[in-house]
Order: structure tokens, then C-alpha cells, then sequence
């Protein structure tokens, strides 16, 4: 439970304890068969595509041990070349596949699971009772947000956005320290002076899926150190307790990451509703000149934003900064790989191939850690559609049991009921109400404002269920009766409809999806409403929003 501090007082905001790993598995919470067929052998190209540089390495120490153990027979020497080349070649088509495997499966289950998720948090909203919306729902700005951005935000962890390093031919020759030419139409993100500090690579702004980059720089790590204990065991050991201090900066990022990006992902949410609301009663804001008391509601909580994001960046920088350690490792290990080499007879090309291959290990998971930020707040969006998702709703719209009557007489009766708002539930709205409605009877109920009378209909509707009493329908319980069929057996016209951004016709149409021309007309008719319609310039097909025609 955390406080934060809003308008003098403190409000208390309840941030989930969900752990690590199953916040982690929400993400693909909306993955079936197929999906996790997808995911399965995009693993295996991140994987192999994470491996190929260590593989590289090794190659590499290889042909430095051939050509230091060969300096007098030229064709030793290029059989050795030849060799090793023959040898990169095999690792690039090798890795060309893994590339197209790992970006072709996760850019493919992405769509699937975002499109998939969409669809059932809207579905799942739909289903949920009004009392949810009354006390703890999303606002509509939030809804908005979940169906069109947040989503989005889950996609493109799991689909193409972020940068990522592009391995290209030249990282063999970028060791000897060869001038590579970049391409007119290429603009390298970062230019390292120093060929160790490049893997190899040549840093571009592509395209990643942010899932499978995290995976490829993990093994990335791990194929490197495996690497340097087959090719010197010695200089691995003594490096490896400096490269698990990588590790722990990041594990404290990620964890402290995700905890803030669910506070900023509220307090976004918190200025989304202040504007929906400002714009929703823009009338009223004017007309009690209240723009500047939004603007600064609106601004207090950009505040906390802010006040997180500078957290979040202090995280960050200490975690990624954190990886300059190997800068130092590598300045150790040229001394400790001088000494294994003249007193214990290590070999110059195992020497440098296992340190160059601990390096890139490192740095390539610094790489990986700098995109951590996306993936914890994809995390955040997750977990709350998800929850949204998975909730049982008390009233279900599309619970398919319960009765229906064969003939419906229309007779309508309270008996007893009491009821008052989830919201306030210290205030009774009816006590005791009592009514009786004939068949094909008309009752105008009067009253004062908050008297209960669109309560009454509420309640009829099932829109809330009572707390105390019956309602009757033809002398059956309502909550007996299936709901979708109860709702459907009603017309209900508010005090003020609200009108879809459609033509007349098919806001009309809302109420029987199959009927006729000549059925709108009689409708419009019997509400008095068809003459001036009919002088519109579009008649039936103008477009109309709430409030206003287009």
C-alpha cells in the first residue's frame, strides 16, 4: 500500500504485490495452441541468433592460434584462412534464418495476441454490471486507452519497435581494425572509436521485437561465457564474479521499474478522467469560468509523473551505467591473460577470443536492460486488462441460464424493495417501495429529484438487483429469468437518448437489427418524430453524434 500525496491529504493507492514472474506470463496471457507453437520456435531463432557472435568468437580464437602456430608454411596458414571463413559463412546463413524465424513468429503472435486481447477486454467490459463502472471501473478515457494505445504498448513488446544492434559482415574485419565504409543511406545511432567496443556490430535504429531482444542478448551472456570456459577456463573464473555484478543492478531495475510504471500508469489515467470530464461539461466549465481549476487539477497530476519519471530515469541510469564494469574487466583480463601466457602457456588466440567474448556478453546485455523500461510497462497494461478480463461479472448479461416465458402478460410488481447505490451505500434510495402495474396499464411515477424514480427502472431492468424485497414479472422473480431475454421484452426511452456517430436509420435500427424501411418509418411515426426527419437534406441517412447532427 503506497501514499501519495494530492491536494494537502494523502490518498492511499493500492499497488498489486504480484509477483515478478507471474506479472511477467500476463503479457501472453491471451496466447493459445498455435501461439505458443509461434513463440516456441521464435525462441529458438532469438536463441540461435544470440549464440552466433560467441560462435564467431570462438572461430576467431581458432584462427589466431593457427596463424601465431604456422608462421612458416604460407598454404598452413591459408588452408587455416580459408577454414575459418568457410566457417563465418556457415554461422551467417545460419544466423540469416534464425533472424527470419525469431522476427517472423513474434511479429505473427503479436498481432494475433493483441488483436485477441482487444477484443476480450472490450467483450468484458460489455459484460460487467453497472455497479462495477459505479465504483471502481475504468473511465472512459481509460477504456479508450486500453483498446487503442495500451494494447498497442503489449503488441509492440512482443511485435516490432525498438532499437536493436544489426550484426553485419564487417564484424570480423572491424577487428583488425579496418576502415568499414557506411552506407550513404545508413545512419549509425553510435560510432564506437574502439573495435572491442562495437562487438562487431555496426549500431543502427531497426526494428526488434522487445521479447525475443532480451532473450537474444541473455544468451548472448550466457553463449560468451560458455565460450570462454571452453577456450580458457582459468581467465573465465576469474572474470565471471565481476560479470554477476551485472546482474544484480538489473534485477533491482526491472523490479523497481515495474513498481513505478504502475504509479505513473494511474496518475495518467487520473488526467485522462479530469479531461474527459472538463470536456464532457465544457459548458459548464465556461459558464463558472473553471479553467483554471482544471488546468491545475489537470497539472497536479502531471506532477506526479514527473516526479516518477525521475525516478525511473535515476533507475535506469544506475543500472545501464553499471555495465561500464566491464570496461575494467577487460583491462583485467589483459594483465591476467599476459601472465596465464607467459607462466602457464595459454594460447594468445583462446585468450583473446574468451575475453572479447565475456565483453560482448556484457555489453550486449547492457543493450538488453536499456529497453527493460518498455517491457515492465507493458507488464503494468497487462496485468489491468487482464484483470478486467478475467473478472466475473455479478449480473452477467450472457449467463445462459434461467427461465423464459413462453407468453408474457406484462404485469409488474414491487414488493418490499430496498435499495440503495453501491457508491453510497449508507443512503437508501427506496425503502420498502411497494407497486403494482397491470397488463397493458399506464403508471407515471412523480417525484422529486432522488426519489427513486429511475431507480425503480433501473432496478426493474436489472441494471442493480435490491437489497432487500421481490420484483415480479407476471409473478416470476426477475433474477429468475434469463437476463438477456428479460432486457430484450423492454423499450426503455431516456430523458435524454444518446445517439451513435451513425446515420438515423441505423441508430434506429440498435433496436431490431433486421427490420424494414417501412418498420423504421412507423417507429419514428409513433414518437412523433418522422416529419422532421423527413426535411432533413439526408432524411434517414444523416449523420448524427450525441447532441448535434453532422
Amino acid at each position: 500500500m503506497e501514499e501519495i500525496e494530492e491536494h494537502g491529504s494523502k490518498e492511499k493507492v493500492n499497488v498489486s504485490k504480484t509477483s515478478t514472474s507471474r506479472s511477467i506470463f500476463s503479457i501472453f496471457s491471451q496466447a493459445d495452441a498455435i501461439d505458443y507453437c509461434l513463440m516456441a520456435l521464435g525462441c529458438a531463432g532469438a536463441i540461435a541468433d544470440g549464440v552466433q557472435m560467441p560462435m564467431v568468437f570462438f572461430f576467431s580464437g581458432m584462427f589466431f592460434n593457427d596463424i601465431g602456430s604456422n608462421t612458416t608454411y604460407q598454404s598452413l596458414t591459408i588452408n587455416s584462412i580459408n577454414r575459418t571463413l568457410s566457417l563465418f559463412l556457415y554461422t551467417a546463413v545460419a544466423s540469416l534464418g534464425a533472424s527470419f524465424l525469431e522476427a517472423y513468429c513474434w511479429t505473427r503472435t503479436a498481432e494475433r495476441q493483441g488483436s485477441r486481447m482487444r477484443v476480450r477486454y472490450l467483450s468484458s467490459l460489455l459484460r460487467q454490471e453497472v455497479a462495477y463502472f459505479d465504483l471502481k471501473g475504468p473511465s472512459t478515457s481509460e477504456i479508450v486507452n486500453s483498446v487503442s494505445s495500451d494494447s498497442l504498448a503489449i503488441q509492440d513488446v512482443l511485435s516490432e519497435k525498438y532499437k536493436t544492434e544489426i550484426t553485419t559482415c564487417t564484424c570480423f574485419l572491424k577487428m583488425f581494425g579496418s576502415n568499414i565504409q557506411k552506407p550513404a543511406h545508413v545512419q549509425p545511432v553510435i560510432r564506437y572509436p574502439n573495435p572491442y567496443c562495437c562487438n562487431g556490430r555496426l549500431s543502427l535504429l531497426l526494428p526488434v521485437a522487445q521479447v525475443p531482444n532480451l532473450m537474444c542478448c541473455s544468451f548472448a551472456f550466457v553463449g560468451g561465457y560458455i565460450v570462454a570456459f571452453i577456450l580458457d577456463w582459468r581467465l573465465a573464473m576469474v572474470a565471471f564474479p565481476m560479470a554477476v555484478l551485472l546482474l544484480i543492478p538489473g534485477m533491482i531495475y526491472g523490479r523497481v521499474l515495474l513498481r513505478l510504471a504502475r504509479k505513473t500508469l494511474m496518475e495518467y489515467n487520473k488526467a485522462n478522467e479530469i479531461t474527459e470530464k472538463a470536456f464532457f461539461a465544457i459548458r459548464t466549465v465556461y459558464a463558472f469560468t473553471a479553467e483554471q481549476r482544471t488546468l491545475a487539477a489537470f497539472s497536479s497530476a502531471l506532477k506526479r509523473t514527473v516526479r516518477y519519471g525521475l525516478r525511473q530515469g535515476l533507475t535506469k541510469g544506475f543500472a545501464i551505467g553499471s555495465t561500464g564494469i566491464m570496461f575494467g574487466m577487460w583491462a583485467f583480463m589483459v594483465w591476467y591473460g599476459g601472465h596465464l601466457t607467459a607462466n602457464k602457456g595459454s594460447k594468445g588466440g583462446n585468450l583473446y577470443a574468451a575475453g572479447i567474448a565475456i565483453i560482448n556478453g556484457g555489453i550486449t546485455l547492457g543493450s538488453g536492460l536499456s529497453n527493460v523500461k518498455y517491457f515492465v510497462e507493458a507488464i503494468a497494461v497487462a496485468e489491468r486488462m487482464k484483470e478486467v478480463i478475467d473478472r466475473k461479472p455479478a449480473i452477467d448479461l450472457e449467463n445462459r441460464e434461467g427461465e423464459e416465458m413462453e407468453s408474457l402478460k406484462g404485469e409488474v410488481e414491487f414488493r418490499e424493495v430496498r435499495f440503495s447505490y453501491p457508491a453510497r451505500a449508507e443512503t437508501e434510495v427506496l425503502k420498502g417501495f411497494s407497486m403494482k402495474v397491470l397488463a397493458c396499464k399506464t403508471v407515471a411515477l412523480v417525484g422529486e429529484s432522488g426519489s427513486g424514480k429511475s431507480t425503480a427502472i433501473a432496478l426493474l431492468q436489472r441494471f442493480y438487483d435490491p437489497t432487500g424485497g421481490k420484483i415480479l414479472l407476471d409473478g416470476v422473480e426477475i433474477s429468475r429469468l434469463r437476463l438477456k431475454w428479460l432486457r430484450a421484452q423492454m423499450g426503455l426511452v431516456s430523458q435524454e437518448p444518446v445517439l451513435f456517430a451513425t446515420t438515423i436509420k441505423e441508430n434506429i435500427l440498435f433496436g431490431k437489427e433486421d427490420a424494414t424501411l417501412d418498420e423504421v418509418i412507423a417507429a419514428t411515426k409513433a414518437a412523433n418524430a418522422h416529419d422532421f426527419i423527413s426535411h432533413l437534406p439526408w432524411g434517414y441517412d444523416t449523420q448524427v453524434e450525441s447532441k448535434k447532427l453532422k
